[in-house]
C-alpha cells in the first residue's frame, strides 16, 4: 500500500471503493483535525463527480434535440470536447484521473457515449440535408421570380398585338406599357400556379393508384 497522502480509488456503477495505506489509523490518531469523515467526504466527492459526468452526457443528448442547424450541432460538439478536455486536466492528480477513466469505461456511460456520437452524426446529416433542400428551394424560387420579371419586360411586344386585336387602346403609351407588364405578370403567375397544382394533383393520383 502507498503512503497516506496517496490513494487508490476504484469505481463501478454500483459502488466506489477507496483503499488507503495501513498508516491511516496512526495518522488519524496523531492529527485531531483529520478524521475518517474526511475519507468519507473524498469518496462522496468522487461519486458526485461520476454522477455529474453521466448526467452531462445525458443532457448533451437532450441539447442535441434542440439543435436547428448543422452549426448548432457543431457548437454542441465543441462544448462536449471542452468538457472532455477539462477531464484530461485531472491527469496531474494521478489516481483521480484513473478514477475518471474508470467512470468513462463503465458499461452505461460507454453505451451512452456511443449512442450520443451516433445520434450527432445522424442529426447533422439530417440538418445538412434540410439546409440543402431549403437552399435549392430558395434558388428555384429566385429563378422563378427573375423569370417572371424577364417575361414582364417583354410584355409590350407580346401584349400589343392582343390589345390591337380586341380594340384596346391607351392614350398614353407609358400607361399601355404598365398595363401590359401587369397583365403579363398575372398571366405568368397564373400559369405557374396552375402548373404547380396540376403536378400536385397528378402526384396524388399516382399515390392513390399505388395504394
Amino acid at each position: 500500500m502507498r503512503e497516506f497522502d496517496d490513494f487508490n480509488n476504484f469505481y463501478s456503477e454500483a459502488v466506489s471503493l477507496m483503499l488507503s495505506s495501513a498508516q491511516v489509523e496512526s495518522f488519524v490518531e496523531q492529527n485531531n483535525s483529520y478524521t475518517f469523515n474526511n475519507l468519507t467526504s473524498d469518496i462522496q466527492v468522487l461519486n458526485e463527480a461520476s454522477h455529474f459526468i453521466r448526467i452531462y452526457y445525458a443532457y448533451a443528448s437532450l441539447d442535441l434535440d434542440r439543435c436547428k442547424t448543422a452549426i448548432d450541432v457543431a457548437r454542441l460538439e465543441l462544448e462536449i470536447l471542452k468538457f472532455e478536455e477539462s477531464l484530461l486536466s485531472a491527469y496531474k492528480y494521478g489516481e483521480i484521473a484513473k478514477y475518471f477513466d474508470e467512470v468513462k469505461r463503465g458499461d452505461h456511460l460507454t453505451t451512452v457515449c456511443k449512442l450520443l456520437r451516433k445520434k450527432v452524426e445522424i442529426v447533422r446529416k439530417a440538418l445538412e440535408l434540410d439546409e440543402k433542400i431549403a437552399s435549392e428551394t430558395y434558388t428555384r424560387r429566385t429563378t422563378i421570380i427573375f423569370g417572371i420579371i424577364a417575361s414582364a419586360t417583354l410584355s409590350p411586344e407580346l401584349m400589343q398585338p392582343f390589345a390591337k386585336f380586341y380594340g384596346v387602346n391607351f392614350a398614353d403609351e407609358q400607361v399601355g406599357k404598365l398595363v401590359g407588364i401587369g397583365a403579363s405578370v398575372v398571366v405568368v403567375v397564373s400559369l405557374l400556379a396552375s402548373t404547380h397544382y396540376m403536378f400536385r394533383f397528378f402526384n396524388w393520383i399516382t399515390r392513390k393508384i399505388k395504394i
